[in-house]
């Protein structure tokens, strides 16, 4: 497959037909054409080589979908910058990056510092929404030292930031293409290769574009020849809305947003046309997937992937849950096509016995920076069982060795969210001068919790611990908090949680 082929088929097969939604206006494939043409003409004029590449201050907006498949089409590689930094954080992050050239939004652009740095790295500054001119004050510096990638490159993107700051990731089309293919060929068998077509079907994107989800997801959508329905952000009412509306019959929710949707109490028959919920992007409880069913009677599926693996390298088909059932709840599938797995022991790198825990290797074409036939070592452990499918069962650097006994911060959290007053939990490793680590907690409460005295809190809670789970997994610190710090793709941001809990 030929990802750039095939986006640019489907973006002419009829450009008079439905390609965008946002905010109640339909844009057409010859307007999603015309705008990120117009990026591509204004880097040809500009003489930016193909090596450097188009910096892009990804809103969740059309006209940066625009820019997004006009340069998969032409091959131009881009480098993705989060909108949702500070001001003086995103103009530090273009200088330390140096695109050729930057596109953003008219908004961002008047944001403090941020076409001083443009000019500093000597890059071209495009308006997004009006490219006839670049912005003022900045043009393209040939000589300046700019971002440059390999040929083949598709993007240079952020990870989600989980653990720590955000990272740079470069994936190829062909790593991407092996992806979409593979989830396609994963999901809808020799479908996969039925010729370029437009559908009758939309798609909602409601993660930051800057994501590897959202990312993929255009390119999924463009490559299938769906629709796009855009939205700004998620939020539970208008996601629900949007499924009514526009008759979505799969869609992807996030643990946390498929635990809002069930906390705003939406219309079960707002989500008739649902058929499958995908899942992913972190840990889904199984318990939180049999709510959502038992609610919407809308089975869940889970997929397991990464930003590194340019998407996805397994996960659970409806062809599975019609052949298991409920059976392999907790599962995150088994690999696509073209992609290997094994478990190793962490300490001798040996293959583990069938159905035991150990750290998860994978081999794919799709694995950004592997050479061929190369496994690579992720951080998650994992077993696989005698059927082939994987269970995550956390990661590597989140065990606590608390005094020499390992503690499964997930299992923890798990336990504390079990108590009636606690509404969400997240537990992380504290530093502890005698024992090395110990595990902390954060809780969010129910409404008329909230004003319990901490210290009364705390032992509550710790006693709930206790009758449940060793003595060592106990948390020294339970600290209540209105709402537990998640990164833009709603994951726990680990940094921020421990920094709370450290005051």
């Amino acid at each position: 497959m030929q990802l750039d082929k095939v986006i640019d088929q489907v973006a002419h097969l009829d450009t008079g037909a439905r390609a965008l939604w946002f905010e109640g206006r339909w844009h057409t494939w010859g307007e999603v054409n015309a705008l990120g043409d117009g990026v591509i003409a204004l880097l040809d004029q500009a003489g930016v080589p193909e090596d450097q590449s188009i910096g892009i201050a990804l809103r969740n907006d059309p006209l940066c979908v625009a820019v997004m498949l006009a340069a998969f089409r032409a091959r131009r590689p881009t480098l993705t910058f989060s909108p949702l930094l500070p001001d003086a954080a995103l103009a530090e992050d273009v200088r330390n990056n140096k695109p050729a050239v930057l596109v953003a939004l008219a908004t961002d652009w008047e944001r403090p510092g941020l076409v001083d740095a443009v000019r500093d790295v000597g890059a071209a500054g495009i308006r997004a929404g009006d490219v006839s001119t670049l912005v003022p004050t900045t043009e393209y510096r040939r000589h300046a030292p700019h971002y440059t990638v390999a040929s083949g490159t598709a993007a240079t993107m952020l990870t989600s930031g989980t653990t720590g700051s955000p990272k740079r990731v470069s994936v190829t089309l062909d790593g991407l293409a092996h992806a979409v293919h593979s989830a396609t060929r994963h999901h809808e068998g020799e479908r996969a290769d039925a010729p370029v077509r437009l559908r009758d079907a939309t798609s909602i994107i409601d993660l930051p574009l800057f994501n590897i989800t959202s990312y993929l997801d255009v390119a999924m959508t463009a490559a299938a020849g769906r629709r796009i329905c855009l939205m700004r952000r998620f939020e539970p009412r208008a996601w629900a809305e949007a499924v009514r509306d526009h008759r979505v019959v799969v869609s992807l929710l996030v643990p946390t947003a498929m635990k809002m949707v069930l906390d705003t109490d939406i219309p079960k028959e707002w989500l008739q046309s649902l058929r499958v919920v995908r899942s992913g992007s972190a840990p889904l409880e199984p318990q939180l997937a049999e709510a959502f069913e038992e609610k919407y009677g809308v089975p869940v599926i889970v997929s397991y992937g990464a930003t590194e693996f340019s998407g996805a390298l397994t996960g659970l088909t409806m062809a599975d849950r019609r052949a298991w059932g409920t059976s392999k709840r907790g599962s995150v599938g088994r690999p696509h096509p073209g992609v290997e797995l094994r478990i190793v022991d962490p300490e001798n790198g040996h293959d583990v016995e069938p159905g035991a825990v150990g750290v998860l290797l994978a081999r794919a074409p799709q694995i950004a920076g592997a050479q061929q036939g190369e496994w690579t070592r992720t951080n998650d452990l994992a077993r696989i069982d005698a059927d082939g499918f994987v269970f995550i069962e956390g990661r590597v650097d989140d065990v606590i060795i608390r005094g020499g006994f390992k503690v499964d911060p997930r299992s923890v959290a798990a336990t504390l969210r079990q108590h009636p007053d606690v509404v969400d939990a997240a537990v992380i490793a504290l530093p502890d001068e005698r024992l090395g680590q110990v595990p902390g907690a954060a809780v969010v409460l129910t409404a008329g919790k909230r004003d319990q005295q901490e210290a009364a809190l705390q032992a509550e809670l710790q006693a709930w611990v206790r009758s449940h789970l060793a003595p060592y997994a106990v948390p020294v610190v339970i600290r209540p908090v209105p709402a537990l710090p998640r990164t833009a793709t709603m994951k726990i941001a680990q940094a921020a949680l421990a920094e709370l809990l450290r005051r």
